[in-house]
């Protein structure tokens, strides 16, 4: 069975890359673009990975991941965020996540990372 990431990014183009980067890893990607609707689509896909962005239209990543890690079963779920702001990276450690990359990502670091995680 192929496991599955769910990718939250409101960015099209960087969606587009994680799914080229991911894909071949045999890994299914669902894609989210909105905050609000995060928890629902973790709780569907029940995935091996979330990727998360930081700044996000409609909403902070932050808010969403501590979202799910209030979910039961959820608490620890391999996170891992991708932000244009390195100075986030203790606020996100501190919601849950267990792993951070800055914006670019570099693709050959996100792929060992992701690798890592779903492991």
């Amino acid at each position: 069975m192929r496991k599955t990431v769910v990718v939250v990014e409101d960015n099209s183009l960087l969606v587009k890359l994680y799914e080229a980067a991911l894909g071949p890893m045999g890994l299914r990607v669902v894609h989210v673009a909105r905050p609000d609707a995060v928890v629902g689509a973790v709780t569907q896909a029940k995935p091996s990975l979330v990727i998360m962005d930081v700044q996000l239209q409609g909403g902070s990543g932050i808010d969403a991941v501590r979202r799910i890690r209030e979910q039961q079963g959820l608490e620890s779920l391999p996170i891992l965020a991708v932000t244009a702001q390195p100075a986030a990276f203790p606020a996100l450690r501190e919601a849950g996540v267990q792993q951070c990359l800055a914006k670019p990502i570099q693709v050959d670091r996100f792929v060992n990372m992701v690798r890592s995680m779903v492991a």
